[in-house]
């Protein structure tokens, strides 16, 4: 319980101070000195800490422990581009100016 309330807490520390908007993905990794490979997932907007262990659960194997003493996790925000509405450049109807060849 004391892990998953420090996860939340880091994400929700990341997305206050790291110029998070609604829309923007997450990618949460955990580097640790006894993994083989740090352990990264890209996230939606709204994760729990609850479905990051999980997939860490699955990743590590049986006899593996997870000390969280040793964890370092990095949580980064992808700014998701955002369009805006289509505008019309050119009005075919009044510049009815065609190239000639």
């Amino acid at each position: 319980m004391e892990t998953e309330n420090a996860i939340n807490a880091i994400i929700a520390h990341a997305k206050k101070y790291g110029n998070y908007q609604k829309g923007d993905k997450l990618t949460i990794v955990v580097k640790n000195p006894n993994f083989h490979h740090d352990i990264s997932t890209v996230v939606q907007s709204d994760v729990k800490a609850t479905e990051f262990m999980k997939h860490i659960a699955k990743i590590l194997s049986s006899n593996e422990h997870l000390n969280n003493t040793q964890c370092r996790f990095n949580v980064k925000i992808f700014s998701i581009p955002r369009g805006s509405k289509a505008t019309k450049i050119m009005n075919l109807a009044n510049d009815a100016k065609t190239k000639n060849a």
